[in-house]
Protein backbone atom coordinates (compact mmCIF):
# COMPACT_ATOMS: atom_id res chain seq x y z
CA UNK A 1 0.00 0.00 0.00
CA UNK A 2 1.42 3.27 -0.74
CA UNK A 3 1.80 5.93 1.79
CA UNK A 4 -0.38 8.76 1.47
CA UNK A 5 1.84 12.00 1.20
CA UNK A 6 0.57 15.55 3.07
CA UNK A 7 1.94 18.43 2.53
CA UNK A 8 3.51 20.18 6.28
CA UNK A 9 2.29 22.64 8.04
CA UNK A 10 4.54 25.66 7.34
CA UNK A 11 4.71 26.66 11.05
CA UNK A 12 6.32 22.92 11.35
CA UNK A 13 8.61 23.53 8.40
CA UNK A 14 9.53 27.00 10.36
CA UNK A 15 10.47 24.81 13.75
CA UNK A 16 12.49 22.45 11.68
CA UNK A 17 14.82 25.20 10.12
CA UNK A 18 15.04 26.91 14.10
CA UNK A 19 15.90 23.26 15.78
CA UNK A 20 18.59 22.31 12.46
CA UNK A 21 20.29 26.20 12.98
CA UNK A 22 20.53 25.69 16.72
CA UNK A 23 23.30 25.56 18.71
CA UNK A 24 22.27 22.82 20.61
CA UNK A 25 22.30 20.15 17.69
CA UNK A 26 25.64 21.28 16.14
CA UNK A 27 26.90 18.23 14.50
CA UNK A 28 24.14 16.11 14.37
CA UNK A 29 23.42 14.27 10.92
CA UNK A 30 21.10 15.46 8.49
CA UNK A 31 20.28 15.59 4.95
CA UNK A 32 18.51 17.44 2.41
CA UNK A 33 16.60 16.24 -0.57
CA UNK A 34 17.26 17.59 -3.75
CA UNK A 35 15.14 20.28 -3.41
CA UNK A 36 16.95 21.59 -0.38
CA UNK A 37 14.10 20.44 1.98
CA UNK A 38 15.06 18.51 5.68
CA UNK A 39 14.98 14.61 5.62
CA UNK A 40 14.05 15.40 9.28
CA UNK A 41 13.03 11.44 9.12
CA UNK A 42 15.90 8.78 8.27
CA UNK A 43 15.29 5.50 7.47
CA UNK A 44 18.71 4.90 6.90
CA UNK A 45 20.61 2.46 9.72
CA UNK A 46 23.91 4.49 9.07
CA UNK A 47 22.39 7.68 9.71
CA UNK A 48 20.23 6.35 12.66
CA UNK A 49 23.68 5.24 14.14
CA UNK A 50 25.42 8.52 13.17
CA UNK A 51 22.71 10.15 15.27
CA UNK A 52 23.04 7.76 17.82
CA UNK A 53 27.11 8.23 18.58
CA UNK A 54 26.55 11.97 18.44
CA UNK A 55 24.00 11.22 21.04
CA UNK A 56 26.39 9.03 22.90
CA UNK A 57 29.22 11.91 22.92
CA UNK A 58 26.65 14.77 23.51
CA UNK A 59 25.44 12.92 27.00
CA UNK A 60 29.15 12.79 28.05
CA UNK A 61 29.89 16.02 27.23
CA UNK A 62 26.78 16.59 30.00
CA UNK A 63 27.60 14.15 32.55
CA UNK A 64 24.57 12.48 31.52
CA UNK A 65 24.00 8.81 32.75
CA UNK A 66 21.64 7.38 29.67
CA UNK A 67 20.14 4.08 28.79
CA UNK A 68 21.60 2.22 25.76
CA UNK A 69 20.26 3.96 22.79
CA UNK A 70 17.54 5.51 24.66
CA UNK A 71 17.94 9.01 24.55
CA UNK A 72 14.71 10.19 25.60
CA UNK A 73 16.12 12.24 28.90
CA UNK A 74 19.08 13.89 26.98
CA UNK A 75 16.75 15.09 23.99
CA UNK A 76 14.16 16.54 26.44
CA UNK A 77 17.51 18.12 28.24
CA UNK A 78 18.50 19.81 25.23
CA UNK A 79 15.96 20.60 23.10
CA UNK A 80 16.14 24.61 23.17
CA UNK A 81 12.47 25.54 23.23
CA UNK A 82 10.64 22.60 25.39
CA UNK A 83 7.83 22.97 22.88
CA UNK A 84 6.96 21.09 19.94
CA UNK A 85 5.35 21.92 16.58
CA UNK A 86 2.80 19.26 14.99
CA UNK A 87 3.55 18.76 11.26
CA UNK A 88 -0.08 17.95 10.61
CA UNK A 89 -1.83 21.07 12.15
CA UNK A 90 1.11 23.46 13.66
CA UNK A 91 0.01 23.45 17.35
CA UNK A 92 2.82 24.24 19.56
CA UNK A 93 2.26 21.39 22.71
CA UNK A 94 4.58 21.42 25.52
CA UNK A 95 7.21 18.40 25.19
CA UNK A 96 7.02 18.09 29.23
CA UNK A 97 4.11 15.36 30.86
CA UNK A 98 1.53 18.32 30.65
CA UNK A 99 -1.44 16.76 29.37
CA UNK A 100 -4.11 14.39 31.00
CA UNK A 101 -4.24 10.65 30.46
CA UNK A 102 -7.59 9.23 29.71
CA UNK A 103 -7.38 8.19 33.37
CA UNK A 104 -7.11 11.54 34.49
CA UNK A 105 -9.46 13.24 32.36
CA UNK A 106 -11.97 10.86 33.50
CA UNK A 107 -11.66 11.67 36.77
CA UNK A 108 -11.13 15.04 36.69
CA UNK A 109 -14.44 15.38 34.60
CA UNK A 110 -16.34 13.53 37.11
CA UNK A 111 -14.85 15.50 39.99
CA UNK A 112 -15.81 19.08 38.57
CA UNK A 113 -18.29 18.57 36.67
CA UNK A 114 -16.56 19.79 33.42
CA UNK A 115 -15.26 18.69 29.91
CA UNK A 116 -11.66 18.68 29.20
CA UNK A 117 -10.10 16.90 26.30
CA UNK A 118 -6.60 15.20 26.65
CA UNK A 119 -5.13 18.37 24.41
CA UNK A 120 -5.42 20.77 27.47
CA UNK A 121 -2.74 21.79 29.63
CA UNK A 122 -3.03 20.60 32.74
CA UNK A 123 -2.23 24.61 33.73
CA UNK A 124 -5.25 25.52 31.45
CA UNK A 125 -6.98 23.05 33.25
CA UNK A 126 -6.16 24.27 36.61
CA UNK A 127 -7.35 27.86 35.25
CA UNK A 128 -10.74 27.00 33.79
CA UNK A 129 -11.71 25.35 37.43
CA UNK A 130 -11.10 28.49 39.17
CA UNK A 131 -12.77 30.47 36.71
CA UNK A 132 -15.44 28.02 37.40
CA UNK A 133 -16.05 28.80 40.59
CA UNK A 134 -14.19 25.60 42.49
CA UNK A 135 -12.32 26.79 45.95
CA UNK A 136 -8.87 26.82 45.18
CA UNK A 137 -8.34 24.76 48.61
CA UNK A 138 -10.60 21.97 46.73
CA UNK A 139 -8.41 22.08 43.68
CA UNK A 140 -5.02 21.75 45.30
CA UNK A 141 -5.89 18.83 47.57
CA UNK A 142 -7.59 17.22 44.57
CA UNK A 143 -4.01 17.76 43.39
CA UNK A 144 -2.13 16.25 46.37
CA UNK A 145 -4.66 14.03 46.52
CA UNK A 146 -4.25 12.11 42.92
CA UNK A 147 -0.63 12.94 42.49
CA UNK A 148 0.46 11.63 46.00
CA UNK A 149 2.35 14.70 47.03
CA UNK A 150 3.63 15.39 49.95
CA UNK A 151 3.85 18.55 51.62
CA UNK A 152 2.25 21.80 49.31
CA UNK A 153 1.70 24.57 51.73
CA UNK A 154 2.99 27.55 50.71
CA UNK A 155 3.83 26.26 46.92
CA UNK A 156 1.91 28.20 44.11
CA UNK A 157 0.32 26.58 40.64
CA UNK A 158 3.18 26.47 38.59
CA UNK A 159 5.70 24.54 41.54
CA UNK A 160 2.62 22.14 42.06
CA UNK A 161 2.11 21.34 38.00
CA UNK A 162 6.17 20.92 38.18
CA UNK A 163 5.75 18.10 41.36
CA UNK A 164 3.33 16.35 39.12
CA UNK A 165 5.03 16.70 36.26
CA UNK A 166 8.13 15.05 37.59
CA UNK A 167 6.28 11.87 39.36
CA UNK A 168 4.56 11.16 35.88
CA UNK A 169 7.98 11.81 33.61
CA UNK A 170 10.53 9.93 36.29
CA UNK A 171 8.33 7.54 37.94
CA UNK A 172 6.02 6.40 35.51
CA UNK A 173 2.71 7.62 36.99
CA UNK A 174 -0.04 7.45 34.39
CA UNK A 175 -1.65 10.59 34.92
CA UNK A 176 -0.16 12.95 32.40
CA UNK A 177 1.19 12.44 29.22
CA UNK A 178 3.58 14.34 27.05
CA UNK A 179 2.87 16.73 23.88
CA UNK A 180 4.84 14.77 21.88
CA UNK A 181 6.06 11.14 22.26
CA UNK A 182 9.89 10.67 21.45
CA UNK A 183 11.65 8.64 18.65
CA UNK A 184 15.15 8.80 18.31
CA UNK A 185 17.53 8.58 16.56
CA UNK A 186 14.48 8.03 13.50
CA UNK A 187 13.60 11.80 14.00
CA UNK A 188 16.18 14.68 14.28
CA UNK A 189 14.87 16.57 16.93
CA UNK A 190 14.16 12.78 19.05
CA UNK A 191 9.84 13.90 18.71
CA UNK A 192 7.59 12.30 17.00
CA UNK A 193 6.50 14.78 13.89
CA UNK A 194 2.90 14.92 14.94
CA UNK A 195 1.93 16.05 18.48
CA UNK A 196 -0.31 13.96 20.75
CA UNK A 197 -3.57 16.42 19.00
CA UNK A 198 -2.92 14.71 15.51
CA UNK A 199 -0.90 11.41 16.57
CA UNK A 200 -3.36 8.47 15.98
CA UNK A 201 -3.86 8.13 12.46
CA UNK A 202 -0.15 9.50 11.09
CA UNK A 203 1.76 7.46 13.80
CA UNK A 204 -0.26 4.10 13.01
CA UNK A 205 1.98 2.66 10.62
CA UNK A 206 5.30 3.73 12.28
CA UNK A 207 3.86 2.47 15.40
CA UNK A 208 2.86 -0.62 14.00
CA UNK A 209 6.23 -1.97 12.70
CA UNK A 210 7.94 -0.62 16.03
CA UNK A 211 5.63 -2.97 17.50
CA UNK A 212 6.28 -5.54 15.14
CA UNK A 213 10.13 -5.35 15.99
CA UNK A 214 9.68 -5.65 19.78
CA UNK A 215 7.42 -8.75 19.24
CA UNK A 216 9.81 -10.70 17.31
CA UNK A 217 12.41 -9.99 20.12
CA UNK A 218 10.48 -10.46 22.97
CA UNK A 219 9.44 -13.78 21.14
CA UNK A 220 13.29 -15.01 20.68
CA UNK A 221 13.73 -14.16 24.75
CA UNK A 222 10.93 -16.19 26.07
CA UNK A 223 12.13 -19.38 23.50
CA UNK A 224 15.52 -18.90 24.75
CA UNK A 225 15.77 -17.68 27.78
CA UNK A 226 15.77 -19.92 31.06
CA UNK A 227 12.36 -21.00 32.47
CA UNK A 228 9.31 -23.34 32.15
CA UNK A 229 8.02 -21.48 28.49
CA UNK A 230 5.30 -24.05 28.47
CA UNK A 231 4.00 -23.31 32.64
CA UNK A 232 4.65 -19.65 31.29
CA UNK A 233 2.42 -19.40 28.25
CA UNK A 234 -0.26 -21.79 29.95
CA UNK A 235 -0.36 -19.53 33.13
CA UNK A 236 -0.97 -16.02 30.70
CA UNK A 237 -3.86 -17.35 29.13
CA UNK A 238 -5.41 -19.00 32.50
CA UNK A 239 -8.22 -17.57 34.52
CA UNK A 240 -6.13 -15.12 36.64
CA UNK A 241 -5.11 -12.77 33.53
CA UNK A 242 -8.81 -12.95 32.34
CA UNK A 243 -8.94 -9.57 30.54
CA UNK A 244 -5.76 -8.68 32.10
CA UNK A 245 -2.40 -7.43 30.42
CA UNK A 246 0.52 -9.78 31.32
CA UNK A 247 4.26 -8.64 32.30
CA UNK A 248 7.27 -9.59 33.44
CA UNK A 249 8.57 -8.90 36.89
CA UNK A 250 12.25 -9.25 35.49
CA UNK A 251 12.44 -8.18 31.74
CA UNK A 252 13.01 -11.04 29.18
CA UNK A 253 15.37 -8.35 27.12
CA UNK A 254 17.76 -8.05 30.45
CA UNK A 255 18.00 -11.75 30.65
CA UNK A 256 15.37 -12.90 33.42
CA UNK A 257 13.76 -15.77 33.13
CA UNK A 258 10.15 -16.79 31.32
CA UNK A 259 8.50 -18.63 34.05
CA UNK A 260 4.90 -18.54 35.73
CA UNK A 261 6.25 -17.68 39.09
CA UNK A 262 7.45 -14.49 37.57
CA UNK A 263 4.35 -13.03 36.09
CA UNK A 264 2.29 -10.66 37.08
CA UNK A 265 -1.06 -7.92 36.29
CA UNK A 266 -0.69 -4.34 34.97
CA UNK A 267 -2.34 -1.64 33.67
CA UNK A 268 -2.53 -1.24 29.66
CA UNK A 269 -1.43 1.52 29.59
CA UNK A 270 1.63 1.48 31.82
CA UNK A 271 3.21 -1.21 29.89
CA UNK A 272 5.04 1.26 27.55
CA UNK A 273 6.30 2.77 30.35
CA UNK A 274 7.77 -0.42 32.28
CA UNK A 275 8.71 -2.21 29.43
CA UNK A 276 12.36 -3.18 29.84
CA UNK A 277 12.92 -1.23 32.80
CA UNK A 278 14.70 -2.05 35.90
CA UNK A 279 14.46 -0.41 39.48
CA UNK A 280 15.56 -1.22 43.31
CA UNK A 281 11.59 -2.54 44.05
CA UNK A 282 12.13 -4.55 41.18
CA UNK A 283 14.90 -6.33 42.27
CA UNK A 284 13.71 -6.60 45.61
CA UNK A 285 10.15 -8.46 44.59
CA UNK A 286 11.89 -10.68 42.32
CA UNK A 287 14.52 -11.77 45.17
CA UNK A 288 11.60 -12.28 47.09
CA UNK A 289 10.03 -14.87 44.56
CA UNK A 290 13.47 -16.11 44.36
CA UNK A 291 13.57 -16.59 47.83
CA UNK A 292 10.29 -18.72 48.65
CA UNK A 293 10.11 -20.62 45.33
CA UNK A 294 14.12 -21.46 44.60
CA UNK A 295 12.98 -20.88 41.36
CA UNK A 296 16.36 -19.08 39.54
CA UNK A 297 15.18 -15.65 38.23
CA UNK A 298 17.88 -15.19 36.02
CA UNK A 299 18.64 -16.99 32.72
CA UNK A 300 22.39 -18.67 32.93
CA UNK A 301 24.32 -16.40 30.81
CA UNK A 302 24.00 -13.15 32.48
CA UNK A 303 23.29 -15.21 36.14
CA UNK A 304 26.92 -13.86 37.33
CA UNK A 305 25.72 -10.10 36.86
CA UNK A 306 22.15 -11.17 38.64
CA UNK A 307 24.36 -12.34 41.56
CA UNK A 308 26.48 -8.98 41.52
CA UNK A 309 23.45 -6.74 41.27
CA UNK A 310 21.77 -8.90 44.69
CA UNK A 311 24.55 -8.06 46.45
CA UNK A 312 25.49 -4.83 45.56
CA UNK A 313 22.22 -2.72 44.92
CA UNK A 314 21.01 -1.65 48.33
CA UNK A 315 24.57 0.07 48.31
CA UNK A 316 24.45 1.44 44.74
CA UNK A 317 20.46 2.31 44.46
CA UNK A 318 21.78 5.21 41.56
CA UNK A 319 23.25 2.12 39.53
CA UNK A 320 20.17 0.05 39.15
CA UNK A 321 18.31 1.89 36.58
CA UNK A 322 21.34 2.89 34.78
CA UNK A 323 24.34 1.09 34.87
CA UNK A 324 22.96 -2.51 35.99
CA UNK A 325 20.24 -2.49 33.93
CA UNK A 326 22.37 -1.75 30.87
CA UNK A 327 24.94 -4.07 31.16
CA UNK A 328 22.19 -6.84 31.45
CA UNK A 329 20.83 -5.19 28.01
CA UNK A 330 23.78 -5.45 26.55
CA UNK A 331 24.86 -9.04 28.04
CA UNK A 332 21.57 -9.78 25.87
CA UNK A 333 22.37 -8.88 22.87
CA UNK A 334 25.83 -10.01 23.08
CA UNK A 335 24.44 -13.67 24.03
CA UNK A 336 21.66 -13.38 21.19
CA UNK A 337 24.32 -12.29 18.61
CA UNK A 338 26.26 -15.04 19.61
CA UNK A 339 23.12 -17.77 19.20
CA UNK A 340 22.28 -16.18 15.89
CA UNK A 341 25.83 -16.38 14.56
CA UNK A 342 26.32 -20.17 15.24
CA UNK A 343 22.72 -20.81 13.84
CA UNK A 344 24.05 -19.01 10.62
CA UNK A 345 27.85 -19.33 9.93
CA UNK A 346 28.07 -22.83 11.03
CA UNK A 347 27.90 -24.30 6.87
CA UNK A 348 24.79 -25.79 8.03
CA UNK A 349 25.35 -27.60 10.95
CA UNK A 350 24.27 -24.84 13.82
CA UNK A 351 20.87 -25.29 14.16
CA UNK A 352 21.43 -28.79 14.83
CA UNK A 353 23.64 -28.02 17.71
CA UNK A 354 21.84 -25.51 18.86
CA UNK A 355 18.83 -27.85 19.36
CA UNK A 356 21.38 -30.38 21.12
CA UNK A 357 22.57 -27.88 23.38
CA UNK A 358 19.84 -26.06 24.13
CA UNK A 359 16.17 -26.70 23.13
CA UNK A 360 16.23 -30.34 24.02
CA UNK A 361 16.68 -30.11 27.50
CA UNK A 362 13.77 -27.52 27.49
CA UNK A 363 11.61 -29.42 25.83
CA UNK A 364 10.41 -31.92 28.32
CA UNK A 365 8.20 -28.85 29.65
CA UNK A 366 6.15 -29.83 26.90
CA UNK A 367 5.27 -33.40 28.10
CA UNK A 368 2.78 -31.90 30.85
CA UNK A 369 -0.57 -29.39 31.71
CA UNK A 370 -0.46 -27.66 34.63
CA UNK A 371 -2.99 -25.79 37.24
CA UNK A 372 -1.61 -22.85 39.25
CA UNK A 373 -2.69 -20.82 42.20
CA UNK A 374 -2.69 -16.97 42.03
CA UNK A 375 0.81 -16.64 41.99
CA UNK A 376 1.91 -18.64 39.34
CA UNK A 377 3.62 -21.33 41.63
CA UNK A 378 2.30 -24.51 40.14
CA UNK A 379 -0.22 -26.68 41.94
CA UNK A 380 -0.65 -29.69 39.34
CA UNK A 381 0.92 -30.99 37.12
CA UNK A 382 0.02 -33.97 34.14
CA UNK A 383 1.45 -35.99 32.09
CA UNK A 384 -0.32 -35.83 28.82
CA UNK A 385 -0.95 -38.88 26.72
CA UNK A 386 1.02 -39.76 23.88
CA UNK A 387 -1.15 -39.96 20.66
CA UNK A 388 1.00 -41.76 17.78
CA UNK A 389 -0.74 -39.04 15.08
CA UNK A 390 -0.65 -36.21 16.86
CA UNK A 391 1.05 -32.91 16.71
CA UNK A 392 4.40 -32.95 19.16
CA UNK A 393 4.47 -29.87 21.05
CA UNK A 394 8.13 -30.15 21.94
CA UNK A 395 8.71 -30.36 17.82
CA UNK A 396 7.14 -27.16 17.87
CA UNK A 397 8.96 -25.37 20.07
CA UNK A 398 12.21 -26.26 18.33
CA UNK A 399 10.78 -25.25 15.25
CA UNK A 400 9.84 -21.85 16.27
CA UNK A 401 12.52 -21.16 18.38
CA UNK A 402 14.85 -21.75 15.76
CA UNK A 403 12.31 -19.48 13.48
CA UNK A 404 12.63 -16.63 16.31
CA UNK A 405 16.60 -16.84 16.39
CA UNK A 406 16.39 -16.19 12.29
CA UNK A 407 13.94 -13.66 12.67
CA UNK A 408 15.77 -11.75 15.27
CA UNK A 409 16.53 -8.56 14.07
CA UNK A 410 19.84 -6.78 14.54
CA UNK A 411 18.54 -2.98 13.63
CA UNK A 412 19.70 -0.70 16.02
CA UNK A 413 16.64 0.84 16.09
CA UNK A 414 15.48 -2.46 17.35
CA UNK A 415 17.51 -3.09 20.45
CA UNK A 416 21.26 -3.36 20.87
CA UNK A 417 24.20 -3.86 18.56
CA UNK A 418 26.61 -6.58 20.33
CA UNK A 419 29.71 -5.04 21.91
CA UNK A 420 32.34 -7.75 22.04
CA UNK A 421 36.00 -7.30 21.91
CA UNK A 422 38.21 -8.38 19.30
CA UNK A 423 39.09 -11.87 20.96
CA UNK A 424 35.31 -12.42 22.23
CA UNK A 425 34.70 -12.31 17.98
CA UNK A 426 37.62 -14.23 17.40
CA UNK A 427 36.92 -17.34 19.67
CA UNK A 428 33.01 -17.33 18.19
CA UNK A 429 34.31 -17.54 14.60
CA UNK A 430 36.41 -20.74 15.58
CA UNK A 431 33.03 -22.11 17.58
CA UNK A 432 31.34 -21.51 14.59
CA UNK A 433 33.98 -22.78 12.18
CA UNK A 434 34.39 -26.11 14.38
CA UNK A 435 30.65 -26.57 14.24
CA UNK A 436 30.65 -26.46 10.64
CA UNK A 437 33.73 -29.09 10.30
CA UNK A 438 31.06 -31.28 12.13
CA UNK A 439 33.58 -31.22 14.78
CA UNK A 440 30.91 -30.46 17.88
CA UNK A 441 33.32 -32.48 20.71
CA UNK A 442 34.58 -29.55 23.16
CA UNK A 443 31.91 -26.70 21.60
CA UNK A 444 29.40 -26.57 24.27
CA UNK A 445 31.63 -26.13 26.89
CA UNK A 446 33.64 -23.91 24.44
CA UNK A 447 30.63 -21.74 24.20
CA UNK A 448 29.59 -21.72 27.55
CA UNK A 449 32.80 -20.13 28.18
CA UNK A 450 32.97 -17.55 25.47
CA UNK A 451 29.54 -16.44 27.39
CA UNK A 452 30.88 -16.69 31.07
CA UNK A 453 34.19 -14.44 29.99
CA UNK A 454 32.10 -11.81 28.46
CA UNK A 455 29.45 -12.08 31.35
CA UNK A 456 32.88 -11.51 33.67
CA UNK A 457 34.11 -8.61 31.81
CA UNK A 458 30.41 -6.84 32.02
CA UNK A 459 30.25 -7.60 35.67
CA UNK A 460 33.74 -5.89 36.16
CA UNK A 461 32.27 -2.80 34.38
CA UNK A 462 29.68 -2.38 36.35
CA UNK A 463 31.72 -2.75 39.77
CA UNK A 464 34.12 0.20 38.26
CA UNK A 465 31.74 2.09 37.02
CA UNK A 466 30.74 5.36 38.86
CA UNK A 467 27.25 5.74 40.28
CA UNK A 468 25.40 8.62 38.56
CA UNK A 469 24.95 11.79 39.54
CA UNK A 470 21.30 12.25 41.70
Amino acid sequence: MEKTIRAWDSGFVEYMEEMVGHPNYKGMPIRRNAEGELLWLTELDSESQERLDWAQEKADELEMIVQPREFAQLMREIHPTKIHVCKVCGSRMSIYHHYPTKHLLKTLNKEFKQEFSENDHIGDIWDKILANGEPKVWLRQFFQRTFGLSDIRGIGKNEIITMCEKICSEQSKRLLSPGATTNFPRVFDGYQPENRCCIAGDRAEHLSETLGYIAIDQKTYKFWNDGNLHGANAYSKSKHFEDKTVRHMGPVALGFVHDPRYLRTVEDEEQPAIRNRLLVEDIEAIIQVESSTGVPAMSWYSSEMWMHIKKNYMKNPQKVSTIYRNALLQNSANYFFIIKSIAEKSNGYGRDFLIDAFLDPKSEVFEFTYEFDAWGNITERITIPYTKNGEDPAERYVQEALEAIGDYSERALSHLLPDMTYDERFELSRICWKIGQQEPNGCQKALSDLVISIEKRLTQEMRTAKSPKV
